[in-house]
């Protein structure tokens, strides 16, 4: 197995944050136990041990990392349990998809799924996913034909506001209205989103959490009146360019 590259540090911080809240038996009750998964258990109770995460394509690890993502929380008996396993998952996701090891079926899926388990009231959680989108996205935009990066820069906005940083959040936004037109000049990444025009929602063709982050973006607040982030909400609801 080819040794595995460094993991860039603001994912590191973040994975080791999840690794040391997750507990053998949080993976036990969440990991996949169906007869086809036998071996998820020791796979990931291994980089809970080791801090050691697969260097190669690993397709038990994707397996996971996606099934942890379609979980729904409200069915969970222990949603604690639940929280600390898909915010471990989500970390090793993120390391894996900088390494471009995941194969490509909605960036924008993990950074929203790792947006809505962000941790109530844990300040340390906040600055380390703050942290961790801000060095994903230009190891996305550097992958050939990844057209979802600006999602990472749309999840930096609403940390940012998270936060009460509106000042950066606004910075933000305007970075986020030139990436979103950066994505449509590139051939590569426009033929992997739909026609239809919708502003960033259109840079993708994966839809499922669409309504979720159209959830998110109502939340945005301007208390300064921004006139950038006064486009980026006007856009996100569905304006006119």
């Amino acid at each position: 197995m080819a040794q595995a590259p460094p993991i860039p540090p603001d994912l590191k911080a973040l994975f080791e944050w999840t690794r040391r809240l997750v507990t053998e038996e949080d993976i036990r009750k969440n990991v996949p136990n169906n007869p086809g998964c036998v071996g998820f258990f020791n796979l990931w109770n291994g980089i809970r041990q080791t801090g050691g995460i697969p260097g190669t394509s690993n397709i038990d690890v994707q397996e996971v990392i996606s099934m942890a993502g379609w979980d729904d929380p409200a069915q969970s008996r222990d949603l604690k349990s639940l929280l600390r396993y898909r915010r471990f998952t989500g970390a090793v996701g993120l390391v894996s998809m900088a390494w471009d090891l995941l194969e490509r079926d909605g960036e924008n899926y993990l950074a929203y799924n790792l947006l809505r388990d962000l941790a109530p009231g844990q300040p340390e959680h906040l600055e380390l996913l703050r942290r961790a989108f801000a060095a994903m996205k230009p190891l996305l935009k550097a992958q050939r034909g990844c057209g979802e990066y600006p999602f990472f820069t749309f999840g930096e906005v609403i940390l940012a506001q998270r936060a009460g940083d509106f000042v950066r959040s606004a910075e933000l936004a305007e970075r986020l209205l030139r990436e979103e037109e950066e994505v449509w000049m590139d051939e590569t990444g426009r033929r992997r989103g739909r026609q239809d025009g919708a502003f960033l929602f259109c840079r993708t063709r994966f839809r499922h959490f669409e309504q979720g982050w159209k959830e998110l973006a109502a939340g945005l607040q301007n208390p300064a009146d921004d006139p950038r982030l006064a486009r980026l909400i006007h856009l996100l609801a569905g304006g006119n360019r």
